[in-house]
């Protein structure tokens, strides 16, 4: 009897748990997506946030410096649109917003902040034959549809270098995985990826032109899965575009020598200021007298000093010795590569041990 009478409890607090929660989520606004997905700093904008019970919207919330608001428009109770002024030294890369109206306030949806204008991707642009012709330090907002693939024509110079990087996945609108390819006037792929791992499932290119022409982009779904919602935006241009720092971060407040690896043009060096505030972003932007990387390098930050590898060191016999707590930063250089650290330890001590590679 008892039983029955603690499940019916149950069931009855479930019911009434489940009727609050319906009607909070009834009243709360809900914000889906942000259009255009994108904008360029030292620019005012324009943006529509789509959702669901937003009539009563009041203010929009932004959590980083560089973005002003300066007026908040409803549409309709699914739409509002808002007037930005992004300033020119704005951070780079995503940035998060919510509204927040007289019943609450939304959950979060992303923009991004580039450093180039933008143009429109516009069909016919499906085939190697119909390119759409694009300068160069420009990035094009586009869609892609169920079976796309679009093809943007670019002048090029012999050892220009020519970097692309593509944000799809990391717009937040769709779970779709892009791929880019560069290819010569004869077809040929110069290069071509899928997923760069730091970019999530978003990938980019960075290459040195073999000879003066013309050269097209391709940018497609991996799959050839799109969607109305399968928005991106495509950077082209001149600008450096490393994957990867080393040392992969440095002792908050001190400066260091980096490498930028990965830049089609070469590795480039560059002394990092690492910041002091632990709740700075994990990241370096990297720019040179031809541009800026559309987004960041991840680089972190903490409190102990570097050792770096010395070679040889892949064996037991040559480690590279370190005295903790600090961070050992090394390369996997080559296949089979082995790296090995000899450090010093006293009986008791506890030691933890944590690896950032990808």
């Amino acid at each position: 009897m008892k039983t029955n009478h603690y499940r019916w409890l149950t069931a009855c607090i479930a019911t009434t748990v489940a009727i609050l929660t319906s009607d909070i989520d009834a009243a709360s606004p809900q914000l889906s997506y942000v259009l255009p997905p994108g904008v360029q700093r030292g620019h005012e904008h324009v943006l529509t946030l789509t959702g669901a019970r937003l009539a009563d919207v009041e203010g929009a919330l932004l959590y980083q410096a560089g973005i002003t608001v300066k007026k908040v428009e409803p549409v309709d109770a699914a739409n509002v649109r808002i007037t930005v002024d992004v300033a020119p030294d704005c951070r780079l890369g995503e940035q998060l917003i919510q509204l927040r109206t007289r019943s609450g306030v939304s959950d979060y949806r992303s923009f991004f902040v580039g450093a180039l204008p933008s143009v429109d991707e516009k069909e016919p642009n499906s085939s190697f034959e119909e390119p759409q012709p694009l300068e160069l330090n420009h990035t094009v907002a586009g869609v892609l549809q169920n079976e796309d693939a679009d093809y943007f024509k670019i002048k090029a110079v012999k050892g220009q270098r020519l970097s692309v990087e593509v944000e799809g996945i990391r717009l937040g609108q769709a779970f779709f995985d892009p791929f880019l390819a560069i290819l010569d006037k004869n077809r040929f792929e110069l290069a071509s990826v899928d997923d760069t791992v730091l970019a999530k499932q978003d990938c980019f290119l960075s290459v040195v032109i073999p000879e003066d022409g013309e050269y097209t982009i391709l940018v497609r779904e991996t799959s050839y899965r799109g969607a109305d919602n399968c928005r991106y935006r495509l950077h082209v241009g001149n600008f450096p575009r490393p994957t990867v720092a080393y040392p992969a971060g440095g002792k908050r407040g001190e400066q260091l020598k980096v490498q930028f690896l990965g830049d089609g043009a070469g590795p480039i060096e560059r002394d990092v200021l690492v910041t002091a505030d632990p709740q700075s972003p994990h990241e370096q932007i990297v720019q040179d007298e031809q541009g800026v990387t559309p987004s960041a390098v991840p680089f972190r930050h903490f409190s102990e000093g570097n050792v770096l590898e010395t070679e040889p060191n892949d064996a037991f016999e040559t480690s590279t010795a370190a005295e903790l707590p600090l961070a050992l930063n090394g390369r996997l250089e080559k296949n089979g590569d082995v790296d090995f650290f000899k450090l010093i330890a006293k009986k008791g001590q506890i030691w933890e041990v944590e690896c950032y590679a990808r």
